[in-house]
């Protein structure tokens, strides 16, 4: 288990790398390098899911890794909308409190 200097600053690279991928995104769209039908599925809460998923599976975190992963790539094709009205907001709420939970464990 990583102590807790490290996974701060783990989350300190992650966030720091985020901010330039989507500095650098902006900056590409601005300049008309990437078309806006691209930009905008980048640019969506999936997205965030998905390089969030990535991110801990790098920190071997693979279990929640793959979860959160898994969650954005099914929401990019809308599957929770099927689960009707608790859809996506029922899926994310659950997912948030069994990581919390995980994290209280520890």
């Amino acid at each position: 288990m990583a102590t807790s200097a490290a996974r701060r600053g783990s989350v300190f690279l992650y966030l720091a790398l985020l901010f330039f991928a989507i500095g650098i995104l902006v900056i590409l769209k601005t300049a008309g390098l990437v078309p806006s039908d691209v930009y905008s599925r980048l640019m969506t809460w999936q997205s965030l899911a998905i390089a969030t998923g990535i991110f801990l599976l790098c920190t071997k975190e693979v279990v929640i890794g793959i979860v959160t992963a898994a969650l954005g790539v099914i929401a990019m094709f809308d599957v929770f909308d099927l689960l009707g009205i608790i859809g996506t907001p029922g899926v994310l709420l659950i997912l948030g409190a069994v990581m919390m939970i995980n994290y209280l464990r520890r």
